[in-house]
């Protein structure tokens, strides 16, 4: 179905920022100790939420949803500064991330996580359907490039919108060039990538996908779902093809244990979906459904935990109410 909203794909560089900008933010990273980026960051960031009213009104509407969910108090201004900082945060650590300055001692052990990687690194490959939750270029980070491991077999084909985030791209591509091999742009991806995706799939590579974000050039291609109590809008597309390729499929966030921190320690959440699309075609689109309300149970799980770490500052829920 069509929407009237203003989607994250109508805003050019969707990370707020000039060349020089990324330029500057990347010297910080290089030469500063983290606790003074932080510190940096911070007063930077808050020049930049007071001139931002459409950030500070969706970042708001996304919050007070969490608050009634779960029955916290009602958020101010400051939470909604809070949640812009982590954003900036995030930006800083992918900085980070790609410069090889992470570790895979920095990933708290799971049970999950252990299982996960160990089909993964055995030579099967698998759909991993993530979202803007969290931040999980710090786990393809450490995959395998060029015979110098972290983790040992881990080969990783991200699906990512390149247009729309141009500059940082470019940007990331100068920090670790090999981190951007296996890239495949979200604009040429439609129902009939799927053979390409199921041969990188055989190949043992894990295929990841957003979930959350509507396609520039599917836009109508949209369903409607519950998400933290309202209806919002979710990519068909991304669905239909993890049901189609006939791969595993998982679904999988990054998080900073300590919201504020660069030095935080991370943890990687992840979750084997359950929807079995075995069976007649006339219960698919039924299935289909359940994986997308079993994705979005799954992410608002760790929304509710982690609120500050949910970075899709758009109309979300074709919001029509004033800031707060």
């Amino acid at each position: 179905m069509a929407s009237t909203q203003t989607q994250w794909y109508d805003r050019k560089e969707v990370s707020a920022g000039t060349s020089w900008t990324f330029t500057f933010m990347s010297l910080m990273v290089k030469f500063l100790p983290r606790p003074l980026l932080v510190a940096i960051s911070a007063i930077i960031c808050f020049f930049f939420f007071l001139g931002a009213k459409p950030v500070r009104k969706n970042s708001m509407a996304y919050l007070n949803r969490v608050a009634k969910v779960t029955g916290r108090k009602k958020p101010t201004l400051f939470d909604s500064y809070k949640h812009v900082l982590s954003f900036v945060l995030q930006m800083l650590e992918k900085q980070l991330s790609w410069m090889g300055r992470l570790k895979v001692s920095d990933l708290e052990n799971n049970a999950e996580r252990e299982e996960f990687l160990k089909y993964i690194t055995s030579g099967h490959g698998a759909i991993l359907l993530t979202s803007h939750l969290g931040n999980l270029d710090m786990f393809r980070s450490l995959g395998d490039i060029s015979g110098n491991a972290k983790i040992k077999n881990l080969r990783i084909c991200p699906i990512v919108d390149i247009e729309n985030s141009s500059r940082y791209n470019d940007l990331l591509r100068k920090l670790n060039p090999k981190l951007m091999d296996n890239i495949i742009n979200a604009s040429n991806i439609g129902i009939d990538s799927a053979i390409m995706l199921k041969d990188k799939i055989d190949q043992g590579y894990l295929v990841v996908i957003a979930g959350d974000r509507t396609s520039a050039k599917n836009r109508d291609r949209t369903v409607r779902a519950k998400f933290l109590g309202d209806w919002a809008e979710f990519p068909e597309g991304s669905f239909i093809l993890a049901s189609i390729i006939g791969a595993p499929i998982y679904f999988g966030v990054g998080i900073r244990c300590k919201n504020f921190s660069l030095n935080s320690k991370y943890e990687f959440m992840i979750h084997k979906a359950t929807t079995d699309f075995s069976g007649s075609r006339k219960e698919k689109k039924q299935k289909i459904q359940a994986l997308i309300e079993e994705y979005i149970g799954f992410i608002e799980e760790h929304c509710k935990e982690h609120p500050y770490q949910w970075y899709n500052f758009f109309d979300f829920w074709e919001e029509k109410e004033q800031e707060s």
